[in-house]
């Protein structure tokens, strides 16, 4: 009997634990900062990027062991049987006969025009382009899920706006409805309302058809299951006043030139190449 009671007990809790802890995972704001940071981790692009540097960095490793002499060692046997001429008796006989042979080389290379070493150099520059490529990726993965924030937000006001003019529409449908009964307003104007009515419901429905796409939009951004309750934090903004902003366009390209991770490697590529030129000119030199 105690048994069966702790164990009733032990059950209870463990169900109330449970309820508990899916009604906080519903109950959960993602704010923009939380929600970038999801896509960070769960984006596949952002996946691939980091293999594609850990490749580079295997290729440079690769390449710099090639400054380090090979070796190869092999072995054989063999069996050979058959008649032949005894060279003292001058008669024939059958022999067998077997062999062990052991074979080792090693080379180094002392000088084959520089290719190594440009290709160390090319290896280098590989790796901090597919670094910037990197970072690359997640600017734009950041930028394209503060967009779909945004795009969320702005569908939730104009959910918002959609019915609150339905309320009012309602409202009004009211008291023109007891204005005609009394008299006072043809029905025409009646009729009026209630198309108006139709309209605001129709454009209700718009808007919480755009919201609910907007939601989708951006939990298929974070790769967040469609059926899990989803709901973001609406930041509050206090604006005193306007700061002007006195730059100019050859400002901001200069900026962006400095600091966008695509420029740099677009930079590095293009090095790249030049360092891939002089590698192939390289099998010209004598090694």
């Amino acid at each position: 009997m105690v048994i069966k009671t702790l164990t009733r007990i032990l059950l209870t809790f463990l169900l109330i634990s449970i309820l508990h802890l899916s009604s906080f995972a519903q109950d959960h704001v993602y704010s923009l900062e939380e929600c970038i940071k999801i896509a960070l981790e769960n984006n596949l692009n952002i996946q691939r990027g980091n293999l594609d540097k850990q490749s580079a960095q295997i290729n440079l490793q690769q390449v710099r062991m090639s400054r380090l002499p090979d070796f190869n060692i092999g072995s054989g046997y063999g069996i050979n049987w058959g008649r032949s001429i005894n060279t003292v008796t001058n008669g024939f006989e059958t022999t067998q006969r077997r062999s062990v042979g052991i074979s080792g080389n090693s080379s180094v290379s002392l000088f084959n025009g520089l290719q190594i070493s440009n290709s160390i150099t090319q290896s280098i520059i590989e790796l901090e382009a597919g670094t910037a490529d990197l970072e690359k990726v997640k600017n734009d993965v950041a930028l394209s899920v503060a967009s779909l924030y945004l795009n969320v937000i702005f569908n939730s006001e104009l959910q918002g706006n959609a019915e609150l003019q339905l309320s009012s529409t309602n409202d009004q449908l009211e008291r023109t409805k007891i204005l005609v009964d009394a008299g006072s307003l043809p029905i025409t104007n009646l009729l009026d309302i209630q198309a108006q009515q139709a309209t605001n419901e129709v454009n209700l429905i718009n808007a919480e058809n755009n919201h609910n796409l907007a939601i989708l939009q951006l939990k298929q951004a974070l790769l967040i299951p469609t059926g899990d309750t989803f709901e973001i934090e609406v930041p509050e903004f206090e604006i005193d006043e306007l700061q002007e902003s006195n730059f100019n366009a050859n400002e901001v390209f200069k900026v962006a030139q400095g600091s966008q991770p695509e420029v740099k490697s677009a930079d590095l590529r293009i090095r790249s190449a030049v360092l891939g030129m002089k590698i192939s000119r390289s099998a010209y030199m004598p090694r």
